[in-house]
């Protein structure tokens, strides 16, 4: 099973944060594989010496339903990870291996594997236990950790593992976060990561550098694999892995991050703070660097995150992508600055909440006010999205430093025009590399070492004089 889990103390994290660069044995530069799971999609990406994105297998992230509930399809990803590898191992000489995926999800292990499927945190399901459950919650000022739906808090699946399924819950010898759980497959070491541990699990107290009570009272601290860095080396690939696999059994595996962290990483150590990053996916993460958090309203999904240095960053969040493609649905159309100035004059909008329960609107219907041609629905989406992301801009009164945006919106060059001219007192930068999270965390084989800034674009203020009334309007009706 690996190390052996112990409780987590103050030292612990003060170790974590304190520890030098030099835990990778001054690695040189090196090929990097990454093992990428998002919500929606997985992937398995590669990054030569020179940083740059030399091979990619992509597939869906499947979701199985009950019983015992809804849970990912791990054997699957597993697979695929296994025939990616070995792909990307017959055309380059492959070093080092970062595991990195979503929030919300944990993992329990016993001494076969997995002790409890590892859950799906969109199962409605997880909410019967609520009630009881935010009961026993700690508060907001402790632990920044806004109440979500279903199992949206890691610590509600825990304790709907344990109020539900008692008895495999109680055989769960090792509890691990999520990005760990494929390392250990890969090693057979245990182990956790800060990132993942500090998003809006419930689980952790950022300001006391600890496990939560809560944790304590499910029993989540006593069995919580040890912390580690991201970048710290957990060992190499099993041996009878590599074999099954064809790939070398030398290559080095990294304890790795969750994935809006490592979207982060590029920027920590190369942009002046403050500043804020928009993390766009199926999720809009938007990380405040170097911002106060008492502007945090745990009744909107504000929220503490936790970076790789185990520092808690103001963050707001709400599902960008997945309501970017409720709106937009199947329209071919391009979105345009035209296009848009269409919808403000025609007074058009599109208001939350298209993914119900995200977000700070999950309990409003969505509804779109105004007829919209369908050749419009991509303008519609372009329009909608920005509004909301500087509306979580505006919550966190981000008012200061520049607005770096890196993931998908930072592909729709009309979107990020229309923030940079809803926030025309601060300089808006897309990333012009689109590999985002993969990226970040393949820097983290070389954490330490000189990192070159990454490449951005300043976006030019678009040309809509009716914008600033429109979003004045559009709140209005919020």
């Amino acid at each position: 099973m690996g190390v052996a889990a112990t409780p987590l103390a103050i030292s612990d994290v003060a170790l974590l944060i304190g520890l030098s660069f030099n835990t990778q044995d001054d690695l040189p530069p090196m090929n990097v594989a990454v093992l990428d799971i998002g919500k929606t999609n997985v992937k398995c990406v590669v990054f030569d010496v020179g940083g740059h994105a030399v091979f990619e297998r992509q597939t869906r992230n499947d979701v199985l339903p009950a019983p015992p509930y809804a849970h990912f399809d791990v054997e699957r990803i597993w697979n695929f990870f296994g025939q990616a590898l070995h792909e990307a191992c017959q055309a380059f000489a492959i070093d080092v291996i970062v595991p990195t995926t979503h929030g919300a999800s944990g993992v329990m292990l016993d001494g076969h594997g997995l002790a409890l499927p590892i859950m799906d945190y969109e199962d409605p399901a997880i909410d019967q236990i609520s009630d009881r459950y935010n009961a026993l919650r700690d508060p907001f000022s402790k632990t920044f950790s806004p109440s979500l739906k279903a199992g949206l808090n890691l610590g509600r699946q825990f304790a709907y593992a344990a109020w539900c399924f008692p008895d495999a819950y109680a055989k769960a010898t090792h509890i691990l976060t999520y990005p760990q759980y494929w390392g250990w497959r890969l090693t057979g070491v245990c182990a956790s990561d800060i990132c993942s541990l500090g998003t809006h699990t419930d689980l952790w107290f950022p300001l006391e550098k600890r496990t939560s009570d809560l944790a304590e009272k499910l029993g989540v601290g006593q069995r919580l694999a040890p912390l580690r860095n991201p970048w710290d080396v957990l060992g190499t690939i099993k041996p009878e892995l590599a074999k099954a696999f064809d790939i070398p059994a030398d290559i080095k595996v990294l304890c790795g991050i969750h994935d809006s962290n490592a979207s982060l990483l590029p920027y920590l150590g190369a942009v002046k703070s403050p500043f804020t990053l928009l993390s766009t996916g199926t999720w809009v993460i938007t990380m405040a660097v170097g911002h106060a958090l008492d502007t945090m309203n745990g009744g909107a999904d504000m929220l503490a995150n936790i970076d790789a240095y185990g520092r808690p960053i103001a963050c707001a969040n709400f599902m960008g992508g997945r309501e970017y493609g409720a709106i937009a649905g199947d329209c071919k159309v391009p979105p345009s600055i035209e296009g848009i100035d269409a919808l403000i004059k025609a007074n058009i909008f599109a208001m939350p909440c298209f993914a119900p329960g995200s977000g700070p609107y999950g309990k409003r219907q969505s509804e779109i006010k105004g007829a919209v041609n369908p050749d419009q629905r991509a303008n519609l989406a372009t329009l909608y999205a920005a509004m909301m992301s500087v509306n979580r801009l505006d919550d966190l009164n981000v008012t200061q430093g520049d607005i770096l945006i890196d993931g998908n919106y930072a592909q729709n060059e009309t979107l990020c025009n229309v923030i940079a001219a809803l926030k025309p007192s601060q300089k808006v930068f897309a990333a012009k590399d689109h590999s985002g999270t993969a990226r970040g965390a393949s820097l983290l084989a070389t954490w330490g070492q000189p990192q070159k800034p990454p490449e951005m674009k300043l976006m030019t203020p678009a040309a809509l004089p009716g914008l600033a009334t429109y979003y004045q309007n559009w709140k209005a009706h919020l």
